[in-house]
């Protein structure tokens, strides 16, 4: 070329290109973990190899040893044997380069293959929670290997607290126990030196701890449709404080705010006074609560049936009468009788009711109920209806439960209007119904 003028042609030649020598398959993949103590280490290339390099490293962040090896190239073959051992619980890394394959290509980039040594059988999961165990329950311990099998697996596992049998299978050790006593600690521990099939030994103690579950569930009746209505029972003191919810099943809101008290109940229960038991009914009414219905199955609200002296068939609510809206007779309803039994049975010191909607506090003004009715007002910002609940909620209220509670055992009895009918409230709660498990 000359002055952008093409001036004469020197030579012409056909040239031929070759493709880059890639490794198609090794003996350890990619980013795994080696649980087994392999000496050796293959990778297989597309083409016949002559001659490259092939390091192994110990990786730790930017520090990096060189691990002593020897290769063999044997057409499309390289074999890595290892000096020695692999180190335990440490990164490694392949690095292979400069390879020249017998039709002269090599790599088109370095290659790397990371991985990592195992340690000893560590314990992947249990299967169980920390607290509410089942009283008679098989803990399955699941390690991340097998284990070796002629070891004696109760010479490195260990429990506390209950009585246990401890077995094992291939990857996995059992720990069953049965009929523990409520709300009991229960320590696994395991020890260092078990074997996994490789005769990798374990090095690091391993533990964990859990408890049975520390409430008793009852069915204390059954709804019109069968539904079973269920009590939780914490505690086993002499003093009784109930809690229900849901006995308007278009207030769900109520049994949310029970079973939220439950689990917190549940995580907390040794902190329980020893002279109190605590009874929580969070479904009252299963039907309504499953139809979204005020009344059970009958169309009869269960808050009306109860033998006060106020009862009367026939009831009052904002937008009218409803005949027989409160049962043929008081205690008509299974629901209603079912919850009148188990507080003829517990006659509770205290019993704390919750409904929906409009942010209110009301008390059957019997015992301390006026000072504790306050006091729960004062905590959650909600405004009182002591004394005055018919005045407040527009109609008279016949055949409550509060009512024939304090009538007939002189219960001191309060009543929570939780702000909506659904949502979850439970932790702007939570302090004061401690304080009324502690009163």
């Amino acid at each position: 070329m000359f002055g952008k003028q093409e001036i004469a042609v020197l030579s012409t030649k056909s040239t031929k290109t070759i493709t880059a020598t890639k490794v198609i398959d090794s003996s350890v993949k990619n980013g795994r973990i080696v649980f087994d103590n392999p000496k050796i280490f293959s990778f297989e290339f597309d083409k016949d190899v002559i001659s490259g390099d092939v390091t192994l490293e110990k990786v730790d962040g930017n520090t990096r040893v060189k691990a002593k090896t020897t290769t063999l190239f044997d057409k499309k073959q390289a074999t890595v044997t290892l000096a020695g051992n692999l180190e335990r619980d440490i990164s490694y890394e392949f690095t292979i380069d400069n390879i020249k394959a017998q039709d002269t290509s090599s790599l088109a980039s370095k290659y790397k293959l990371g991985f990592t040594s195992s340690d000893g059988p560590i314990v992947i999961s249990t299967g169980i929670d920390n607290i509410s165990a089942p009283l008679t329950r098989t803990i399955t311990l699941a390690f991340d290997q097998t284990l070796q099998a002629d070891q004696d697996i109760t010479n490195f596992v260990s429990t506390t607290g209950i009585p246990t049998t401890i077995t094992r299978l291939d990857n996995q050790v059992f720990v069953r126990y049965v009929n523990a006593p409520m709300c009991t600690d229960l320590n696994i521990s395991i020890k260092p030196g078990l074997l996994s099939n490789n005769n990798i030994i374990q090095n690091d103690p391993w533990s964990f701890s859990t408890r049975t579950v520390c409430h008793a569930t009852s069915i204390i009746g059954y709804s019109v449709l069968g539904r079973p209505i269920l009590s939780y029972t914490f505690g086993s003191g002499g003093t009784t404080i109930l809690f229900t919810g849901g006995i308007h099943g278009s207030e769900p809101i109520g049994s949310y705010m029970m079973y939220d008290f439950i689990s917190y109940l549940e995580s907390n229960a040794k902190k329980i006074p020893a002279d109190k038991k605590i009874v929580i009914v969070p479904e009252v009414n299963p039907d309504g609560i499953a139809t979204f219905s005020r009344y059970n199955s009958n169309n009869v609200n269960i808050d009306r049936n109860f033998p006060s002296a106020s009862w009367t068939p026939d009831i009052d609510i904002s937008s009218g009468l409803v005949m027989d809206g409160g049962g043929s007779s008081a205690l008509s309803e299974p629901e209603t009788r079912a919850l009148a039994d188990l507080t003829t049975s517990l006659q509770p010191r205290l019993e704390v009711s919750f409904h929906a909607q409009g942010s209110l506090i009301g008390a059957n003004q019997l015992g301390d109920s006026v000072t504790i009715g306050n006091m729960y007002a004062l905590s959650v910002g909600y405004n009182s209806m002591i004394g005055q609940a018919e005045e407040t909620m527009g109609y008279t209220i016949t055949g409550e439960y509060e009512e024939w509670a304090g009538e007939k055992y002189g219960t001191p009895a309060i009543l929570i209007e939780l702000p909506t009918s659904t949502g979850r409230y439970f932790w702007a709660h939570q302090s004061i119904l401690w304080g009324i498990v502690n009163i």
